[in-house]
């Protein structure tokens, strides 16, 4: 799961990533701080592990991970940095907009293997994952797509 703060000033925006586990969550930060630099940002992201993990910031985080936990995780990273991506955001969906009518209309450009669907956004802020068979399938829908 993801949450993007919304208005904020330019430079200063931020985001939550919710990892299926703190390994994960770990390997991303180790992978992507002070590395990561996405189109039309002046420097690189900085990432950082959550203090708090639970509801309303309670449940801080403990460290019981082994050293290199993550290292299970390099190997599928490494294959999808070579391969390219086969997942693309959708933004600026219509609030009933359903899975199949997602499927149906991105099916146009590729196989698409996996559709997540943001359940409970705000009026005018839906959004959803669409995953597909190859990186060159996600790449053409998003080029055809895509402003």
């Amino acid at each position: 799961e993801i949450y993007i703060k919304p208005g904020c000033e330019s430079g200063r925006q931020w985001a939550f990533v919710h990892f299926a586990s703190p390994d994960q969550a770990q390997y991303a930060k180790d992978c992507c701080d002070r590395i990561l630099t996405f189109p039309g940002a002046v420097k690189p992201c900085e990432v950082t592990i959550a203090r708090n993990q639970g509801m309303f910031g309670q449940d801080p985080v403990t460290a019981q991970q082994a050293p290199n936990s993550h290292a299970a995780y390099q190997p599928q990273v490494q294959q999808i940095m070579a391969e390219g991506p086969k997942k693309i955001f959708v933004g600026s969906l219509p609030d009933d907009i359903s899975d199949a009518q997602l499927r149906a209309e991105f099916s146009k450009y590729g196989q698409v293997t996996d559709v997540y669907l943001k359940a409970g956004c705000e009026p005018g802020r839906q959004w959803a994952f669409v995953t597909f068979n190859s990186p060159e399938q996600a790449q053409y829908a998003k080029d055809c797509t895509d402003r």
